[in-house]
């Protein structure tokens, strides 16, 4: 039997090693360790816009033309659950026991609060 995890990711497995090292120095020797993110997912307090979840469905045709003449379908129809799935879903929400016990100090330089596209 094979133990596995998602790592939230999706590379070619010449970027894993990376990815994993990034998380690895997180986990043992915390935020000082590694640097700050230059993106971040825009879906802070919000839904996912069209054109990100477009980008979400779309995002295998890096692999070459097969897969956009042949994946095609495949990714029209993830687009379609994921605008389907947005207006029926609610914006996620922390319990106020659960903010107030994680509670972000102010100058933290590790906060960071992203909203838009």
């Amino acid at each position: 039997m094979l133990d596995t995890f998602s790592m939230g990711i999706h590379c070619t497995k010449d970027l894993l090693p990376a990815h994993w090292e990034y998380l690895r120095r997180y986990m043992e020797e915390g935020p000082q360790s590694i640097p700050m993110p230059r993106r971040y997912l825009p879906i802070a307090e919000k839904r996912e816009s069209f054109l990100f979840a477009t980008k979400v469905a779309f995002s295998n045709f890096s692999y070459g033309y097969a897969f956009l003449l042949f994946g095609t379908p495949f990714a029209l129809v993830t687009l379609f659950g994921r605008l389907l799935c947005m207006p029926t879903n609610k914006v996620p929400v922390w319990p106020g026991e659960v903010e107030e016990a994680c509670r972000i100090e102010p100058g933290d330089p590790y906060a960071q609060r992203v909203s838009g596209d």
